[in-house]
C-alpha cells in the first residue's frame, strides 16, 4: 500500500525479519523520544525527570541486548505468525517510516497491539491506518484487540477511536511508570 502524493516517497508494508532488528530499534528509539519528550522552557523538575526517563528508555531500545530481544521477537513472529505480529512500513530505500507489533495474550484472552509508531512526516498519510488494518486482518475477529495509549496523547486516542477502539480506563499498568496509559479496546464479534 502506498500514498498517491508526489511529495511523499512511496512506501510499502511487510512483515519484519530478524535482520531488520537494529534498524527498527533505531527508528523505535527516535520515535519514542519524539512522542514522549515534553518541552520544558521553565525547567520544571517534574518534566526534567520525565524527560530523563524518556531518554534513558529510548537509549535502552538500541542497546545490544534489546536489539537481540527484538530480533528474537521478530523471529518468533516469522516462525509463529498465529501468536506474534511484527510489521514495518518502509520507504522505497528500505528506511522504516512505521512499525507495529503485538501478540496474543492467552491469559487475558485478548490480542494486544504493543506498539505503533509512525514517522511524523507520514502522519495523516495513511501509514498508521494501514499498519493497524494489517493487525486487524491478522487478529481473530471474534476476540477483542487491546492497546495502551499514553494518557496525554489525545491525537493518538482520536486516531484509535476512528479505527474502532474505545477508551475504557485511565489506570492501565504501563510498561513505564512515567508514561501513564489509557486502555483502549476494539471489540470482537463474539
Amino acid at each position: 500500500m502506498s500514498p498517491n502524493s508526489p511529495l511523499i516517497p512511496e512506501w510499502t508494508i511487510e512483515q519484519a525479519i530478524p535482520e531488520d532488528a537494529a534498524q527498527t530499534a533505531e527508528f523505535h528509539s527516535e520515535s519514542f523520544r519524539r512522542t514522549y519528550l515534553k518541552p520544558n522552557e521553565n525547567h520544571d523538575p517534574e518534566i526534567e525527570e520525565h524527560n530523563r526517563q524518556v531518554i534513558e528508555k529510548a537509549t535502552e531500545l538500541v542497546s545490544l541486548n534489546r536489539i537481540q530481544n527484538r530480533a528474537d521477537f521478530i523471529d518468533k513472529a516469522v516462525q509463529e505468525p498465529s501468536i506474534r505480529f511484527y510489521y514495518l512500513a518502509t520507504r522505497e530505500d528500505n528506511q522504516p517510516i512505521g512499525l507495529i507489533y503485538g501478540e496474543i495474550d492467552k491469559e487475558k484472552d485478548t490480542q494486544e497491539i504493543v506498539a505503533l509508531y509512525v514517522d511524523e512526516k507520514y502522519h495523516g498519510k495513511g501509514v498508521a491506518q494501514a499498519l493497524v488494518n494489517e493487525f486487524i486482518e491478522w487478529a481473530d475477529p471474534t476476540k477483542p484487540i487491546e492497546l495502551g495509549v499514553y494518557k496525554e496523547n489525545e491525537r493518538a486516542k482520536r486516531f484509535y477511536a476512528k479505527m474502532g477502539f474505545e477508551a475504557l480506563k485511565d489506570d492501565r499498568p504501563s510498561h513505564f511508570k512515567f508514561l501513564p496509559e489509557t486502555t483502549m479496546i476494539r471489540k470482537g464479534t463474539k
